[in-house]
């Protein structure tokens, strides 16, 4: 399934953190119709502002995106 709007469809691999009390919960089937989703993590804490809330976990899911990013690079894989 793809974007309603071919022109917003999101080209460059992107990565999605949910966190369990954020204002608006996106469900990642939704989220993955909207680009190229290649790393995914749900949490069962934090919210809208994970920054404050929950860094460590915050900065762990950036690290593990630019790591999936990055073997997707030197593999040469791309993802759907």
């Amino acid at each position: 399934m793809s974007h309603a709007n071919p022109g917003m469809y999101i080209k460059k691999p992107f990565g999605y953190a949910y966190f369990a009390w954020d204002v608006l919960p996106a469900p990642r089937a939704w989220v993955a119709t909207t680009g190229n989703l290649v790393w995914h993590r749900q949490h069962a804490e934090g919210g809208h502002f994970a920054a404050l809330e929950r860094p460590e976990l915050l900065l762990q899911d950036v690290e593990d995106f630019v790591q999936q990013i990055r073997k997707m690079s030197t593999t040469g894989a791309r993802s759907s």
